[in-house]
């Protein structure tokens, strides 16, 4: 008798100390969340307040150091103890979640109309050969767009129209009733800038178009003459821009044979120079870009051609004040 009393007596005392040493380790746990999302609280009410201020930037910056508040949601989750009661602490947890999640919903709020109300300075576009140069992208022929009469050569940085036709396979990216050709470059982003001679022929036309431009027939497939396409067509001295079939710009003037392409995606501008010489500006050209556009050239009359240049510096090119030097094609 004594020896099983003494037994269920070690069993208690066991089973009462593991419980303890469990209770005191959520009642730990348990503070800890609550220390932590007081902490989190103390931050959210110190987000509101500058909220209402005009530091935005500090307010931006605040936003973005706030830790994530799935940090947070998978701790809630805890075991209690058939014999203890954690009712006290149970209840400042949700009494705390509550309010946290008042306050990040107003916060929330209020970040979004700050973002909104937040004029967004853009840097200024670019006035010197070298700034453009700084923004100088490689371009590359895709030769499974180029119609059968434009021949590829000198390591297919140049094409060029002939009465001869190639044979080239067909392909769903060439063109097959237009002397065009687009690059491989799908261009987005940060802005890019890229150089071309021309010359030749009648006309050339410098363009960027979306992918999904039509590549077959003669309807609506001409560069500029669709709502997928821009283009700068040069003539002999005569220039125009079209796009969706319409021209926004038209005049009789001379060009250099070296063209300067400047592209800034996110601001919708296009715009052409002649940078033969001293560098100035042709035309320039304000959109709203939706997907990657891609550089690509018309051309018409035998001869015609087009070379993509690598852009360098030039110490006769000094800014865009500088008068425009005529040429010919």
């Amino acid at each position: 008798m004594k020896d099983n009393q003494s037994k269920v007596t070690e069993l208690i005392q066991g089973q009462t100390k593991s419980a303890v040493n469990e209770a005191e380790g959520f009642i730990k746990t348990l503070q800890q969340e609550i220390s932590n999302m007081r902490t989190l609280d103390a931050d959210l009410e110190r987000l509101q307040l500058l909220s209402h201020t005009n530091t935005d930037v500090r307010f931006l910056e605040s936003a973005v150091s706030l830790p994530s508040l799935t940090e947070y949601k998978k701790t809630f989750v805890f075991l209690v103890h058939p014999y203890n009661s954690f009712e006290r602490d149970s209840m400042a947890v949700n009494e705390l979640i509550e309010k946290l999640n008042t306050t990040s919903k107003l916060s929330l709020f209020m970040i979004s109309r700050k973002v909104r109300n937040t004029r967004i300075v853009r840097s200024p576009p670019p006035q010197t050969q070298e700034e453009f140069l700084q923004y100088a992208s490689k371009l590359t022929f895709n030769t499974n767009s180029a119609h059968e009469s434009l021949i590829l050569r000198n390591e297919n940085k140049e094409v060029k129209a002939s009465h001869l036709l190639q044979d080239y396979p067909e392909h769903t990216q060439r063109f097959n009733c237009r002397a065009q050709i687009l690059c491989n470059e799908g261009l987005r982003g940060s802005p890019k800038y890229w150089e071309v001679e021309i010359g030749g022929g009648t006309w050339v036309c410098i363009a960027v178009s979306y992918q999904g431009i039509r590549r077959k027939g003669k309807q609506r497939t001409l560069f500029g003459r669709n709502a997928q396409s821009w283009g700068l067509r040069c003539k002999r001295v005569h220039i125009e821009f079209w796009h969706d079939n319409k021209t926004t710009f038209s005049k009789f003037q001379s060009y250099g044979s070296k063209i300067g392409v400047y592209l800034d995606y996110r601001a919708g501008i296009l715009a052409f120079y002649n940078v033969s010489d001293n560098m100035s500006l042709i035309y320039k050209h304000q959109t709203v870009f939706k997907e990657p556009v891609y550089p690509g050239f018309g051309l018409a009359g035998n001869g015609s051609y087009v070379r993509l240049c690598d852009p360098v510096k030039n110490e006769t090119k000094t800014s865009l004040s500088s008068p425009l030097m005529f040429g010919s094609l």
